[in-house]
């Protein structure tokens, strides 16, 4: 008897060293995955000239995002972050390029992210509204990118509750939402979006969870320290290098 639970500790070890060793592996995988969708040549320069204040490896790595995932690139626009998703889920996986069909004024050349569905088989562009963003399938991961205080915006009536509940139901269970959005001081809510393009990170998280998602950890890597939070963040001073939090909530199994 004593023989035999040596053994079965033995092998209990032996397993878990492996399932250790395969989780490193994975994610030096995905991580070199990552850095070869931010190094494809084929990027615009107006996009790898943000990178280095919009740190998409960081982002990426800490988003969980995995190979042959089914993501959608909420307010996707000119597709800075839809052509790296496209690159890191590859061919089993797929990107929806989200627009709403309440910023259109703005584009004044029809959907900025068809030019992507049409040169990347993997790409799909739906214009709709952030009221109810719908897509042809579950999603692993659905990812909004500095655009979740726009649903904020007085002029644009959105209802960001209706757009987190939709986005509840179209995340399988054990997906993934992330935010990433420009601070606004604590404890201002909604306050300072229409002036200055900011959302309080405590609102979101309340939104969200609201919503049904469960909040599971937050990356500092788009922190700055000496952001005074009363800037408008498309003004030289700050532009580019507002403090931006990252949260990453999950829809319950």
């Amino acid at each position: 008897m004593k023989l035999l639970i040596t053994t079965i500790c033995s092998l209990l070890i032996t397993l878990s060293f492996n399932a250790l060793a395969v989780t490193e592996k994975t994610n030096k995988d995905i991580e070199s995955i990552i850095k070869e969708a931010i190094a494809n040549p084929t990027r615009p320069a107006k996009d790898t000239q943000r990178d280095a204040d919009r740190k998409p490896d960081d982002v990426m790595i800490f988003s969980s995002i995995k190979s042959g995932d089914v993501v959608a690139d909420i307010g996707s626009a000119g597709g800075y972050y839809t052509r790296i998703l496209s690159d890191i889920v590859g061919s089993k996986g797929h990107v929806y390029g989200f627009n709403g069909i309440e910023f259109a004024r703005i584009f004044k050349n029809g959907n900025p992210t068809d030019p992507i569905a049409a040169e990347r088989e993997n790409v799909t562009s739906i214009m709709g509204t952030f009221n109810d963003p719908i897509f042809p399938e579950p999603i692993d991961m659905a990812v909004i990118i500095l655009i979740y205080h726009d649903t904020h915006l007085s002029q644009l009536n959105i209802d960001t509750a209706a757009m987190n509940k939709a986005l509840f139901h179209a995340i399988k269970p054990g997906g993934i939402y992330l935010v990433v959005d420009h601070s606004a001081e604590e404890g201002s809510n909604s306050r300072d979006v229409d002036k200055l393009h900011r959302i309080d990170p405590i609102l979101v998280k309340q939104e969200v969870e609201s919503a049904g998602f469960e909040f599971i950890t937050e990356s500092n890597v788009l922190n700055n320290p000496e952001d005074m939070l009363n800037t408008m963040v498309m003004m030289p001073l700050v532009k580019g290098k507002s403090d931006r939090f990252i949260y990453k909530f999950r829809k319950p199994e």
